[in-house]
């Protein structure tokens, strides 16, 4: 099973909530998970501002942003994940969602990634995805029970 994780799921682990369900997508064998730039950006954006208790900005401006992951590597919450690249394809596809489904840039740009790369599962808690994701085939993921009824024992 392929699933696009979203940088919200990152995010809500990270505070401490929706724990099962991360470890849930990590630990399965069934499971390859993907992200793109955009959803490592957006995380490491927030894992700044979690971990200094500040905005980013303010953390930047104080030249403090390596003090901020402290010994921590962020990006070792992504273990196995396969990081998609980004293309005139997708950057094309993104503005097109943009327009269609009234998103931001970076829901655009993700919901591009799927698209191109035949993901058919999003792992994500905004309802943002929720019209496009149903037009164009791709399934929410938002809990263990939703990956059970997809087949998933």
């Amino acid at each position: 099973m392929r699933i696009f994780v979203d940088s919200g799921i990152l995010v809500e682990y990270q505070k401490g909530n929706n724990v099962d369900f991360y470890e849930e997508l990590i630990l399965r064998e069934e499971i390859t998970l993907f992200v793109n730039q955009v959803v490592i950006s957006e995380f490491l954006y927030y894992f700044i501002a979690l971990s200094a208790n500040k905005s980013p900005m303010s953390v930047k401006e104080a030249g403090q942003i390596a003090n901020s992951f402290g010994e921590r590597n962020p990006l070792e919450m992504l273990p196995g994940f396969i990081h998609l690249g980004h293309n005139n394809e997708i950057a094309e596809k993104g503005f097109e969602f943009m327009k269609k489904y009234n998103l931001l840039p970076n829901d655009a740009l993700i919901l591009a990634s799927c698209v191109n790369n035949q993901i058919k599962r999003l792992a994500t808690f905004d309802s943002d995805f929720n019209i496009p994701c149903e037009e164009l085939g791709i399934k929410i993921i938002q809990k263990i029970d939703d990956l059970k009824s997809d087949g998933l024992k």
